[in-house]
């Protein structure tokens, strides 16, 4: 059972690391893999999210899963689980091997991804969490609304802002989808793995349409639960 109330007892989360950064990125300065994905399959209690090498697409890992879904070239996108010599421009993960999200936070209303930015650090704190540094977070659900995408570097340019890259991106949409999306939190982080004026990163895993990507836009149903990890 999760921790859903307010807490006098302070929780800590678990180390959060990065490889990478978005600033390099933009300004097209490095595009080279900073870290290798081989290692991270079948390792319980690893998350993730990133960019491929040369922002050839998106890789999210859930519990040791890994997804890596690219642009085809013609509007569309691949998905494969095989990691073997793809290695990431950007990743940051849950720095621990434990699966265990013990605190759990159900939206009172229906919350989109923009005000989810601005209260998710607050919703946190008032349950107890450190929030001093950046935390994973965790849904499972379906989306009322939920926009991804898939980056694709053959079509950036140095210097593009992020609505660039989203337009040279290959965009999904969906209604009322299935899907489960790892995501972090930080107020430190900007250019690093966060936009100016965002504190969150986040991917979506959607079976049913066999991808991944980072999400641009979603909105969450009242009762929709986030779940945070803690250090046991």
């Amino acid at each position: 059972m999760g921790i859903a109330g307010c807490q006098s007892r302070r929780f800590h989360p678990p180390y959060v690391a990065h490889y990478g950064a978005l600033h390099e990125l933009m300004h097209g300065r490095s595009r080279a893999a900073v870290v290798e994905l081989d290692g991270y399959a079948g390792r319980p209690g690893v998350y993730a999210v990133g960019a491929l090498a040369e922002l050839a697409g998106e890789v999210t890992v859930l519990n040791g899963e890994v997804w890596i879904s690219r642009p085809d070239g013609a509007g569309g996108f691949t998905t494969t689980h095989d990691a073997t010599g793809v290695g990431a421009a950007l990743l940051v993960q849950k720095g621990d091997g434990s699966d265990q999200w013990p605190i759990e936070i159900a939206l009172e209303h229906d919350t989109a991804l923009v005000e989810l930015n601005q209260t998710l650090g607050g919703m946190a704190r008032a349950r107890g969490l450190d929030t001093s540094g950046p935390f994973p977070f965790l849904i499972e659900a379906e989306c009322p609304r939920l926009e991804i995408h898939v980056v694709d570097g053959t079509k950036i340019l140095p210097n593009q802002t992020p609505e660039q890259h989203y337009a040279a991106s290959v965009q999904l949409r969906y209604e009322n989808m299935p899907a489960t999306l790892i995501g972090f939190h930080s107020t430190q982080h900007v250019g690093v793995f966060t936009h100016l004026g965002q504190t969150l990163h986040v991917h979506a895993v959607v079976p049913p349409a066999n991808v991944t990507g980072h999400v641009e836009d979603a909105v969450f149903a009242a009762g929709t639960v986030i779940r945070l990890a803690t250090i046991q």
